[in-house]
């Protein structure tokens, strides 16, 4: 077995405090997945549409939002994606990996 360096550093510190705010997250999360539709969803529509419905402070599910929100398809942490076409409108991600760290699946 042959030991070379990463190409880049891995700070586990901070992909320990990802997956732990991930955890924290997950039940809003699952909310705000079920409120999007498949056609997509303006960013407010959405954020007043879970808090509303699931009784939650409108700031949280903002920032939620935003956590997991990217306009690019390759974020990472992405679960939902911002459209490029119609900006504003969030639609799920189908990420490859669902944890930065995870290995990816065999080809």
């Amino acid at each position: 077995m042959e030991l070379r360096p990463l190409d880049e550093v891995v700070d586990v510190g901070a992909l320990l405090e990802t997956q732990r705010r991930r955890e924290a997250d997950a039940p809003l999360i699952k909310q705000i997945s079920e409120a999007l539709p498949a056609d997509g969803l303006s960013h407010t529509e959405l954020v007043d549409l879970v808090a509303k419905k699931h009784d939650r402070p409108r700031q949280l599910v903002r920032e939620v939002v935003n956590r997991y929100c990217s306009d690019n398809i390759d974020a990472a942490n992405s679960l939902w994606i911002e459209s490029r076409v119609q900006p504003g409108t969030l639609h799920q991600a189908k990420p490859l990996l669902a944890e930065p760290w995870a290995s990816r699946p065999p080809a």
